[in-house]
């Protein structure tokens, strides 16, 4: 009796698709890491660049919304403007606000200080009147250097505005923020005036 041939795979043919099945899979896994390095990189960058804008609108409305009136802060009296090269202090006319009690519109006012601490810029809010201190709230982190500017009613930039009844507030503020990822941002406020 003779036999046909048998049906099969021989073990090299085998080994030989077993490696090519390898180099096949090592591929793919190597795409889809680096897609999803590539995915997760870009998501922190969104996400760093979503902290940078908030940061920036954040300091961008209390300048936009600062207001000639001078606030109490434990019992001293505190300019409604004041700033230098590295931090500026204002107070901000936030949103209308109704007192509890007597159901009537009222202001809230808030002196409102931007400065860097380390690499973090920092906002301290602190009411009107305050009986304690407020500490600083972080608001971006990895900031390498921030740098502000004051013009004045002549058209003059300064790093220094000191608080006087003659300055009021600046026509405008400069401010540029060394960051770690982006670099530097440049951004150009114009403040309200003086009005009360």
């Amino acid at each position: 009796m003779r036999r046909g041939p048998v049906g099969g795979f021989s073990l090299l043919e085998l080994l030989v698709a077993l490696a090519v099945f390898s180099i096949v899979a090592l591929a793919a896994y190597s795409t889809l890491n680096a897609l999803s390095r590539a995915d997760q990189a870009q998501r922190l960058s969104a996400r760093h660049l979503d902290q940078v804008q908030w940061a920036l609108m954040r300091l961008d409305k209390d300048l936009a919304h600062s207001i000639a009136h001078k606030t109490r802060h434990n019992g001293e009296l505190l300019p409604s403007f004041a700033g230098n090269a590295d931090a500026v202090a204002l107070v901000h006319a936030g949103r209308m606000a109704y007192h509890q009690i007597s159901g009537q519109a009222h202001s809230d006012l808030q002196q409102v200080r931007w400065a860097l601490a380390g690499s973090t810029l920092t906002r301290t809010a602190y009411g009107d009147p305050v009986q304690r201190t407020a500490p600083p709230t972080p608001v971006l982190e990895n900031v390498r250097a921030i740098r502000f500017a004051y013009l004045d009613s002549a058209g003059r930039w300064h790093e220094q505005w000191l608080p006087n009844a003659a300055a009021g507030l600046p026509r405008a503020v400069r401010y540029r923020i060394e960051t770690q990822d982006f670099g530097l941002l440049e951004r150009l406020v114009e403040l309200p005036g003086d009005r009360p």
